[in-house]
């Protein structure tokens, strides 16, 4: 890990500020050019981990950037920002597969979690193992392993900073984090986001060493790692197809592939640009083991991303349900549930 180094690339004053504030806040270092001409310089003299690309700029179309980019890492991930709608200049930006793109005005939290995504999306899936009581005779407690999440935050007064796990055993955490410019804290409390939920736990620090551009954090570990949010309902990927039904438009129904599925809501895979906010009646189809379940029930589009597939454009939408899924979805999703969680034990 080098610091976890972002590359905002933005020629509005206003944006660039809440986006760089916002990274920071988080504990993720960021740099910030307002031209084009910078970007491929600054790949050139360092590494980066992220690019927050706006598809407007001055002195070159942000099409024309991604695409320097991508000839020069295809791999590296890079979130679109945009004022438009699905234009010609995005078009020719989507061309050249971007890991996502948003659509202002964006909340600063839907920014926040798709940099996690992306920097984690190549990471092991991520857990967790909570000390319980022993029988009778052994210890009160057993050794606790804490995460193998591909992304850590210490946070300790108004301090926040993002680390990578580097090693572990029974009672230490090594942790790597970009080099630090203020006082060493006796104390800090350590957190990750698992599959299921935000983990956190408060820890005296052992040792610290300084590095030129990163420092290595020595944690002692609990045996007790506390779950503070816990999501209600959990993603179950699914196959299947759905259609949504707009409010007060008179138009087709629009089909796309079903991605997951929980209680609380659906992902999907349509070729159709849908706006945020857009409310209407689902119509899911799911294919489960068990056989086939089709639906219907009221919904609202919380999210959209737009990628490419097949050399066209797709848009990933996140819908949230407005009311409670069918008894028969539930218990299939729970038995799914089950089956998943056992299949993954040891």
């Amino acid at each position: 890990m080098n610091g976890w180094r972002i590359l905002v690339v933005e020629d509005e004053r206003l944006v660039y500020r809440v986006v760089a504030d916002a990274l920071r806040t988080a504990g993720f270092p960021c740099e910030v050019v307002h031209r084009a001409s910078e970007v491929v310089a600054r790949l050139e003299a360092k590494p980066y981990d992220l690019v927050i690309l706006d598809i407007r700029l001055l002195d070159l179309p942000g099409s024309e950037v991604l695409r320097q980019i991508r000839e020069r890492d295809p791999h590296l991930p890079v979130i679109l920002i945009t004022a438009y709608a699905l234009d010609r200049e995005l078009e020719k930006a989507l061309a050249h597969a971007p890991d996502a793109v948003l659509y202002k005005p964006f909340e600063i939290e839907a920014l926040l979690a798709t940099v996690r995504r992306l920097l984690m999306r190549h990471a092991l899936p991520t857990h967790a193992i909570v000390s319980m009581e022993a029988r009778a005779g052994a210890p009160l407690t057993e050794s606790v392993s804490p995460v193998s999440a591909r992304l850590v935050w210490l946070s300790w007064e108004s301090n926040r900073l993002v680390a990578s796990p580097e090693r572990m055993d029974d009672r230490m955490l090594c942790l790597q984090t970009p080099s630090l410019e203020t006082a060493v804290p006796p104390q800090v409390c350590v957190e990750w986001y698992g599959e299921d939920a935000l983990y956190q736990f408060r820890s005296r620090v052992v040792e610290h060493r300084g590095g030129t551009e990163t420092d290595l954090w020595l944690i002692r570990q609990p045996q007790v790692i506390r779950r503070i949010q816990r999501r209600r309902y959990p993603r179950i990927p699914a196959r299947g197809r759905v259609a949504l039904s707009p409010v007060g438009r008179i138009q087709r129904s629009i089909w796309g592939q079903l991605v997951d599925l929980s209680e609380g809501g659906a992902g999907a895979l349509v070729y159709e640009e849908v706006g945020r906010d857009t409310a209407g009646m689902l119509t899911i189809e799911w294919e489960t083991p068990g056989g086939a379940l089709a639906f219907q029930i009221e919904g609202v589009v919380c999210h959209m991303v737009a990628g490419m597939q097949a050399h066209q454009p797709v848009y990933r939408l996140g819908i949230a349900f407005r009311e409670a899924v069918p008894q028969s979805v539930r218990k299939a999703l729970r038995t799914l549930q089950i089956e998943r969680l056992l299949a993954a034990s040891p």
